[in-house]
């Protein structure tokens, strides 16, 4: 079905959008930089009051579980940090 391809055991196996190396895992790159801009928009949905604050955390949870499974602690701290995530204020209600 496929052809035999064999590469050095040092250029890692790409496996679950992670890069598999005899001693760690790695995210790939683009996976981490597709979070990253899907996190943005999220955020700004979340600002702009389209998306529930709810909604927005399943989303970073379901990702850093995933994350998680590799060496991803310095791009997770990164990612998560770039956004500022605010409440949204209360609009005054008067009675």
């Amino acid at each position: 079905m496929h052809p035999t391809n064999p590469k050095p055991v040092s250029e890692g196996i790409p496996f679950l959008g992670f890069i598999v190396f005899p001693f760690t895992k790695r995210i790939k790159r683009r996976k981490a930089v597709h979070f990253h801009r899907t996190f943005r928009k999220k955020v700004n949905a979340f600002h702009e009051g389209k998306m529930t604050l709810s909604k927005l955390n399943e989303s970073v949870v379901a990702w850093v579980n995933h994350a998680h499974y590799g060496n991803t602690v310095g791009i997770r701290k990164k990612i998560l940090s770039s956004q500022l995530i605010y409440p949204i204020p209360k609009k005054n209600v008067t009675k």
